[in-house]
């Protein structure tokens, strides 16, 4: 069973593959494809989620190589990649693999520290699994992701067509995620940015992927969270472009430097 992928925009144009957060799926980029139509948009629903929930989630490595192997199969053997939240640690996962399907990359929302209790962190995905489907828990979830209201109903369709196993898993998987030396093979321009309000974890992140990648910028995204690209739909579709035809990025975004800590 292959992934689905809902494809918009130029086919002719340069391809770009967005992969997207945790719960969600392919929905959560329609914003940035609408900006970025005269490129070939590829959004991906990961395993266990929106249309591709018949298939299991096996493990990032896992998910990573279907999409390596989707980039050479349905994208001519090189692609840009976005990630958001786990879609940024699969994209990170590709970076370290199969470095060579990657033309430019941007990762936002990314962790590469240990949390604080990983045990515990483990245990509220399974606490939270009889409530993540239901009106009250989604809602909540939607207002601190500040997701739009126009669309929250995306968004719980996205949630309720989420596998619970899959949920689990790729929480688990992204809590357990650490910094891979296998990055330094991957020399294509990555960006690794969040937005300004988003954890400390995160932040600090940043400065550790870009003293490890070796062509790598880190940014600041201004008043935003971790869903920002539903919370700055236009600032986020610009520096997807910007960046992956190598021009100035947008002078809202704040540098980072790799010796910085948030």
């Amino acid at each position: 069973m292959s992934l689905y992928i809902h494809e918009t925009g130029n086919p002719n144009g340069q391809p770009i593959v967005f992969l997207h957060a945790v719960s969600t799926s392919s929905w959560m980029w329609m914003a940035q494809a609408e900006r970025l139509a005269d490129f070939r948009c590829l959004l991906v629903d990961l395993p266990g989620h929106g249309e591709s929930n018949q298939q299991p989630w096996i493990s990032m490595q896992d998910t990573a190589s279907q999409i390596a192997e989707l980039i050479r199969t349905r994208a001519g053997g090189k692609a840009h990649i976005v990630g958001l939240s786990l879609g940024a640690y699969v994209a990170a996962q590709i970076l370290a693999g199969a470095p060579e399907v990657v033309d430019h990359a941007i990762l936002s929302g990314l962790n590469v520290l240990p949390l604080p209790n990983t045990p515990l962190m483990k245990m509220m995905g399974y606490a939270m699994l009889p409530f993540f489907k239901t009106n009250p828990f989604i809602r909540m979830n939607a207002e601190s992701l500040h997701i739009p209201e126009a669309e929250r109903a995306n968004y719980a369709r996205s949630v309720r067509q989420t596998a619970p196993s899959a949920f689990l898993r790729a929480s688990s998987n992204a809590v357990d995620f650490r910094l891979s030396q296998d990055l330094k093979r991957a020399t294509c321009p990555t960006l690794v940015v969040a937005g300004e309000n988003e954890v400390d974890l995160i932040r600090q992140s940043i400065a550790l992927l870009i003293q490890t990648l070796p062509n790598a910028r880190g940014y600041l995204a201004p008043n935003v969270g971790h869903g920002w690209n539903g919370e700055a739909p236009d600032l986020f579709a610009q520096m997807i472009r910007a960046w992956v035809e190598d021009r100035p990025l947008p002078p809202e975004l704040m540098p980072i430097g790799a010796s910085e800590r948030a």
